[in-house]
């Protein structure tokens, strides 16, 4: 086991990534509002309107997901604000429920896959259908040379090419050798990564982004000074079993993701940070009522 050190951790490279996307939508969605305005200058001019405003036509799905990743900007940068504080060993974000240390949790090497689920694909697929189905009727009032059928087909195939396109490449190998953590995972998620034992400076737990209230799926996190390695772990399915799939039954899963925590914490001697929101709110306001449960050996 090796003994923890303090020391400063990667920060989240998603962090730059979704200022990025931020700064790009802001712009796409102010050049879209302004054709919008040129379109309605021209209209109250000439009496008719011209092919800008086919412009408008995108302004809402801007608009939405600019918030949409607004949202997950804002659940990172506070996760971040935690992951420095408990990289320093702010006490206050200590986990009440400290996994068991133990070398033998898990036989090693192990290997832990998570897919898209078939209900995730079902529901992204019938979201994006719908969208063009909307898309396709309000250009259909504004740009006569384009058929319905046309354009309702067109996006239908790239609908399904954009489906396929996630599920094939939205795969994560989650494995566990005795020098340290590896996630594999295709090169356009931008989450391969690897963390030696020897390397590790902190070993957390939060929310996952997409649902930042809900106790049925948390992320776990290993990080050393040039690494972040990230897992799921599902607790249980959500409303509407939106969540990924872990290749096993859940009651073998949660059994094996527990097995995993008592195995990092054996050999890294790190504890474990409890970075929720609510759990950390709860923690600063005196509050000792323990959010984190591991559920019950089987």
């Amino acid at each position: 086991m090796y003994a923890y050190n303090r020391s400063t951790i990667k920060s989240n490279p998603l962090l730059e990534t979704y200022r990025f996307t931020l700064l790009f939508m802001g712009i796409a969605a102010a050049l879209v509002l302004f054709l919008t305005v040129l379109t309605v200058i021209d209209k109250m001019v000439e009496g008719h309107a011209t092919h800008t405003i086919s412009a408008l036509t995108l302004l809402p799905f801007l608009v939405l997901a600019l918030a949409s990743i607004s949202l997950q900007y804002r659940h990172w940068k506070r996760i971040e604000r935690r992951r420095l504080a408990a990289a320093e060993g702010d006490h206050t974000l200590l986990a009440e429920e400290q996994p068991t240390p133990d070398t033998t949790a898990l036989a090693l090497p192990v290997a832990f896959k998570m897919n898209t689920s078939t209900t995730q694909i079902a529901f992204m697929s019938a979201l994006l259908e719908l969208v063009i189905v909307l898309f396709g009727v309000y250009g259909w009032f504004i740009i006569d040379s384009i058929p319905f059928w046309l354009f309702l087909t067109g996006g239908t195939v790239l609908v399904l090419i954009l489906v396929l396109l996630i599920f094939f490449t939205n795969k994560q190998v989650l494995e566990v050798t005795e020098v340290g953590l590896r996630l594999r995972a295709p090169p356009v998620l931008g989450f391969r990564d690897m963390v030696r034992w020897n390397e590790a400076h902190l070993f957390a737990v939060y929310n996952a982004p997409a649902v930042p209230r809900s106790e049925a799926v948390l992320t776990y996190e290993l990080s050393s000074a040039s690494s972040i390695v990230r897992w799921t772990r599902i607790l249980r399915p959500n409303s509407f079993g939106l969540h990924m799939d872990p290749c096993m039954p859940l009651a073998e899963h949660s059994q094996a993701m527990k097995a995993l925590c008592q195995l990092v914490a054996a050999q890294t001697g790190l504890p474990l940070y409890d970075l929720r929101i609510e759990r950390t709110s709860e923690a600063r306001g005196g509050v000792t009522n323990a959010r984190y449960e591991e559920p019950p050996a089987q």
